[in-house]
């Protein structure tokens, strides 16, 4: 991966990517929160 997207070092491309998982892990959770609110309050 580290070729692919040009970068110097495996360090680099380590620090880059495990900085927005914790993000992106938060982000998703609150989607599938909102999708299952959201079918909640639909009528059937």
């Amino acid at each position: 991966m580290q070729e692919t997207l040009g970068l110097s070092s495996i360090t680099i491309a380590s620090d880059t990517y495990t900085s927005v998982l914790p993000d992106l892990a938060r982000q998703s959770a609150e989607d599938a929160a909102a999708v299952i609110l959201n079918a909640r309050t639909q009528p059937e």
